[in-house]
């Protein structure tokens, strides 16, 4: 178990889900609610009769508009109501799963074939869980929040240097920009622009694997997070109206805005990191030319009720 500090994740949580409830009216067309007509009261009642909230938390891996986007960083945020705790699980997404009309094959390409919803009931079919809640956010397009914000802090270490730049010889195809745009030469602490910061969340061939490059996504969150407190009011909702565009959510508006109201006033709340499958639980293995994970999927589901139920 990897503990961070509580107030960093609760406001990384607070940061993706309360501007849904603050701008409401601008996403209610593109949301799946099902009880649009549901009051506070009632929102409140139900919280009030909840113990434990699952989410999931999709991270879209999505280099152009046209591209269906897989799930980069897959994690179940597990709120307990009652002991005050958020569970926050990592989800690898090279895990070996089944997926509904697609067969065996990787996690992360459930929402690529089918969206949240084949995604969803990918994790709780081979996870045995029953999750109806989701937040998906578009990191690549997360640069234009970073670039208003100007740009987020982060410590780069030297073997990162390269794989940053190789990284950005596909953003900058992409753009048509001249291949060594905003290239970086060293290491050290560096104030990244928007396309640098997505280059750098992306790196996975260096260092320890899929486990550090889930820690430079958050390192990311944490950056943006830190430069957002700093903002004006008009840069804030500026920086909001940003963020709406490129979060998704079938979670209703009222319900994120008890949500957030009642996690953010409550000071006691402790916060956990967990990772599934679970060190020790799996090996790596090559699955139609692919670099897989094959978990004990018993061990995992056993632990992982642990951490959501």
């Amino acid at each position: 178990m990897k503990k961070l500090n509580n107030k960093i994740i609760i406001s990384i949580l607070l940061f993706l889900l309360i501007p849904i409830g603050l701008l409401g009216f601008i996403i209610y067309k593109s949301q799946n609610e099902k009880n649009p007509n549901k009051n506070i009261a009632n929102i409140e009642n139900e919280l009030k009769n909840e113990k434990r909230i699952n989410i999931a938390l999709f991270g879209l891996d999505k280099r152009n508009e046209k591209e269906k986007s897989r799930s980069d960083s897959i994690m179940i945020a597990s709120i307990d109501l009652e002991k005050k705790t958020i569970n926050l699980v990592s989800l690898l997404r090279d895990t070996l799963v089944e997926i509904d009309g697609h067969g065996k094959d990787k996690l992360n390409h459930a929402y690529a074939y089918g969206g949240s919803n084949l995604a969803l009931e990918t994790i709780n079919s081979n996870f045995d869980l029953d999750i109806d809640k989701y937040v998906s956010v578009d990191f690549y397009s997360l640069a234009k929040v970073i670039d208003i914000v100007g740009g987020i802090d982060i410590e780069v270490k030297e073997y990162e240097v390269d794989q940053i730049n190789s990284n950005l010889v596909e953003i900058n195809k992409i753009e048509n920009l001249k291949e060594n745009t905003d290239y970086i030469k060293e290491g050290g602490i560096k104030t990244l622009n928007g396309r640098q910061a997505v280059a750098y969340s992306r790196i996975r061939k260096k260092g320890n694997g899929d486990y550090e490059r889930t820690q430079r996504q958050r390192n990311v969150l944490k950056g943006i997070l830190k430069k957002y407190e700093k903002q004006s009011s008009d840069n804030k909702f500026k920086t909001n109206m940003e963020i709406i565009g490129q979060i998704s959510t079938n979670i209703p508006v009222s319900y994120i805005k008890e949500l957030g109201a009642k996690i953010s006033s409550d000071k006691e709340f402790k916060v956990n990191q967990y990772m599934i499958p679970y060190e020790g639980s799996f090996e790596t293995v090559t699955y139609k030319n692919m670099w897989c994970i094959e978990a004990n999927m018993k061990a995992n589901i056993k632990k992982l009720k642990e951490y959501t139920d």
